[in-house]
């Protein structure tokens, strides 16, 4: 009579925690990367300056060329856009981008209004100049 031996037995619980606890790392780094990377809905060209920009941050508020707003991310009108700021802490600058091709009167119409929701600080997205 031979004897068998019983199968080793397998703890299914072992090869699961590994696998749980990557899926919550990319869980967690696809959180944090959505929220770094903003869409940007149209290409926007910046005018040309002399000086580098004080800060790297991203832009908040994008105008393109034919004066489409885009505010954290989003479509806006720009009832809107003084809506959303008319709630927001005004500690911190509104960083802008305009496009070159967007008329000075209007960008001058468009700081005016956010002047008037109590936006005092603006910070202008510019290229440097090569």
């Amino acid at each position: 009579m031979r004897c068998q031996r019983p199968a080793p037995r397998q703890d299914s619980e072992l090869g699961l925690i590994p696998m749980i606890n990557l899926v919550f790392l990319l869980l967690v780094f696809f959180m944090i990367a959505g929220r770094v990377l903003t869409p940007e809905h149209f290409d926007i060209q910046p005018p040309q300056a002399d000086r580098r920009p004080a800060s790297d941050a991203a832009a908040e508020l994008m105008v393109a060329a034919d004066g489409r707003l885009a505010f954290a991310g989003a479509l806006v009108s720009e009832e809107m856009l003084i809506e959303q700021l008319t709630h927001r802490e005004h500690d911190q600058p509104l960083t802008i981008a305009v496009d070159a091709q967007f008329e000075a009167t209007g960008l001058v119409s468009l700081l005016e209004r956010l002047y008037a929701a109590g936006m005092t600080e603006v910070e202008l997205r510019t290229l440097a100049r090569h």
